[in-house]
């Protein structure tokens, strides 16, 4: 048995690793995170269309996204409906294969330890695992990006042509998962160029694969090249808007601000992280304590190492997918724009905890007890690392009112509301159309209702005999309620509050038939 177990140990590892991983990013899916933000609703809208056969490679609502994505969620809303899990389950399966896709990745470029802590690291660190949850599009970097390298990596290493092809697809539908993809290929031409420094005849070698590669790449990418050459504005999306060349965020000192966003960037990890729930823990590092004492390490020996390849690549792949972040002066630090840097980050923390572990062994080559204890030390470490990211996620983070108000808690509150009690008058919203996409999703086919802008409200009909029941976010309910009581004076006011903070969520005002 202990044979089998020391033949198997890796194996039986990465299974443990991708049963944690797995277990992080699914329990209690259905109700964690406890809301549905409207910019994930959206998607679910887009799902609809996708349902009803309406295909598209670039979906134009919400300021433009690419739809890879929303065709995996459709998968998930297909089978279990229009709930919130049906939107949540295709970016949790996505999470989980990141994990494996990790290890490969770091397997191919390092060593199978490095691999495994990398991917420990990737199934349990809070901000993998809430990305994870989501029902957002950025989600989907955490597994393309070391899925492309790995496949490259297999393509170079053997010389095959499908291997060319596949990571071919893999490079070109990277494009259609999130705009910070589109950094990713400035690492790849890095690398190429250091490879061309030391080996001119690189190319030579390998140039009817690169070809297949490249032509895999360009059929994948034709739909979406097609379409952003007739929307061109609708493909450049919301950058510009964000962007810390924008004037209205730069307050005439770009330089400055640029500055500004690539130091909140970068103290990210180690120091403030970002401060939406949605995105991280409130402020808290993106790593934690051990984590991010390893990742540091690992730049160093990175930076130490960095005239071999692997070294190389991993720094320009870490450093292009911070540039959608720093390159912005918008909700910073950001730990949704920042996603394709988590990869390469756990990577580096990875070998700064393999060197850790190598120089402890090299230290005590002949004295078992101090190297067991060191060994020891730094897998209670490792094991602190998984409770710390499920206490972190499931207990601090999962419980926090902060959270509910993140998620759009009343949104979901009266959603569940109006499909549980159907009304015979007329219900109406008021609230604007943004706010509305959580509620339209949700109520699909399960409730009627409809919405009137805040400031229509005095255009409603009278409608003698016709009751009326009007909901109002409790943000935005005093002059709506005052409109409402001089359009409808009978009117009576039900509050509703959150079960959680006690926070009044909405508040229905109820109009009798007269």
């Amino acid at each position: 048995m202990k044979l089998w177990i020391r033949q198997h140990r890796v194996a039986l590892a990465l299974t443990t690793i991708m049963l944690i991983a797995a277990f992080m990013r699914l329990w209690q899916l259905d109700n964690t995170p406890p809301g549905l933000h409207p910019d994930e609703a959206a998607n679910g809208l887009d799902v609809f269309d996708i349902l009803q056969g309406h295909l598209q490679v670039f979906f134009e609502r919400n300021g433009g996204r690419e739809g890879l994505f929303f065709y995996l969620q459709a998968v998930g809303v297909s089978i279990f409906g229009n709930t919130i899990l049906g939107l949540r389950i295709a970016p949790a399966l996505l999470g989980t294969a990141a994990v494996a896709a990790v290890y490969l990745w770091a397997a191919s470029w390092f060593n199978r330890r490095t691999a495994l802590i990398a991917a420990l690291f990737m199934a349990v660190t809070p901000w993998a695992v809430i990305i994870s949850r989501d029902g957002f599009r950025a989600s989907m970097l955490m597994l393309m990006i070391p899925l492309t390298l790995w496949l490259i990596t297999k393509a170079i290493r053997s010389n095959r042509w499908y291997w060319f092809a596949g990571a071919g697809v893999s490079f070109g539908l990277g494009f259609y998962t999130y705009i910070a993809y589109r950094m990713f290929p400035l690492a790849l031409v890095a690398a190429a160029a250091f490879v061309l420094i030391w080996r001119r005849n690189w190319i030579q070698q390998y140039w009817r694969g690169l070809a297949v590669f490249g032509l895999a790449a360009a059929i994948v990418l034709i739909p979406l090249g097609l379409y952003a050459i007739g929307n061109p504005s609708a493909i450049a999306g919301r950058p510009g808007g964000v962007s810390f060349a924008n004037p209205d965020l730069n307050h005439g000192n770009p330089i400055g601000t640029l500055a500004d966003s690539t130091i909140k960037t970068v103290l990210m990890f180690n120091v403030h992280g970002d401060e939406n729930y949605r995105h991280g823990m409130g402020g808290e590092s993106m790593l934690n304590l051990f984590v991010g004492i390893m990742f540091v390490l690992g730049i160093i020996i990175a930076i130490s190492r960095i005239k071999r390849l692997s070294y190389f690549a991993l720094l320009m792949v870490f450093g292009s997918m911070l540039l959608p972040a720093a390159l912005t002066a918008e909700g910073l630090p950001h730990g949704l724009r920042s996603v394709g840097a988590l990869a390469p980050a756990v990577v580096l923390a990875a070998l700064g905890t393999n060197f850790l572990l190598y120089q402890w062994q090299r230290t005590f080559p002949l004295n078992p007890v101090a190297r067991n204890s060191g060994t020891a030390a730094i897998v209670i470490l490792l094991a602190l690392t998984v409770y710390h990211g499920y206490a972190s996620y499931f207990i601090a983070w999962a419980n926090s009112p902060e959270v509910y108000k993140s998620y759009s808690e009343e949104n979901v509150a009266l959603s569940e509301y109006y499909n549980a009690n159907p009304v015979s008058g007329k219900r109406y919203v008021v609230a604007g159309d943004y706010t509305l996409q959580t509620v339209q999703y949700l109520t699909h086919n399960k409730s009627q209702w409809q919405s009137v802008d805040p400031q229509k409200v005095d255009g409603i009909p009278l409608e003698p005999g016709v009751a009326k029941e009007f909901a109002i976010f409790s943000y935005d309910k005093d002059k709506a309620l005052e409109r409402l009581r001089l359009k409808f004076p009978k009117g009576t006011v039900s509050p509703y509050y959150s079960p959680v903070s006690n926070d009044e969520l909405y508040v229905l005002y109820r109009v009798p038939a007269q």
